[in-house]
């Protein structure tokens, strides 16, 4: 792999094994879309003689087009939901089945009950902008289907 652009930058795989290797990480969690990434941040962390720390990946968040849903991609931010309306148990009740768990409005009281083999291994396809969508307290505010076999486009 590349590791220093032509500008002398470092690319995103050294400086992400770099950054964890100094803080200590020993389990990463993301999303499925950087699975083809982990070889390569293996190898760099090995060859830096470090222990490589565990990897889970989860499944994306996606709209009706199939695109992720994500920061880089302006199409949701926590601030949008609390101009609408939305509460920090609304915002439980709504991702909490995602992770295979109740809809319970707090995330202390689901946490005892988390496991990783409940969580999805498809992307989770969101019908609708949850802004436009019912606020939770009038039903479900995000309608989502499991899609399989999940394909990005």
């Amino acid at each position: 792999p590349v590791l220093r652009r032509r500008d002398g930058l470092h690319t995103y795989h050294l400086a992400v094994v770099a950054d964890d290797i100094a803080d200590g990480v020993t389990e990463v969690v993301r999303g499925a879309d950087l699975l083809n990434d982990t070889g390569v941040q293996i190898s760099l962390w090995r060859a830096l003689g470090q222990t490589t720390p565990q990897w889970r990946h989860t499944p994306l968040v996606v709209g009706p087009d199939h695109r992720k849903w994500s920061k880089s991609q302006h199409t949701l931010h926590l601030d949008a939901l609390k101009a609408a309306g939305w509460r920090v148990a609304d915002v439980c009740r709504t991702v909490l089945p995602w992770l295979g768990l109740p809809p319970l409005g707090c995330w202390e009281d689901a946490l005892p009950m988390f496991a990783w083999t409940n969580i999805p291994q498809t992307a989770i396809r969101i019908e609708d902008d949850p802004i436009l969508a019912p606020h939770p307290k009038d039903g479900l505010a995000w309608r989502f289907e499991m899609l399989h076999p999940f394909a990005p486009s």
